[in-house]
């Protein structure tokens, strides 16, 4: 069961979906990460989203 406080299934759910290249799906979650505190998809966002 996806846990929507839990930063960790958002960070690795927007890997997943970057893996199948549903790049606009990964940063969604990875912005959701890093709005809930997960430093990595905050860097992500930075990195890899517009």
């Amino acid at each position: 069961m996806f846990d929507s406080t839990n930063t960790y299934e958002y960070s690795e759910r927007g890997i997943a979906k970057e893996n199948i290249e549903d790049f606009e799906g990964a940063c969604e979650d990875w912005r959701k990460a890093a709005s809930l505190g997960h430093y990595a998809s905050a860097q992500w966002v930075k990195d890899s989203c517009n």
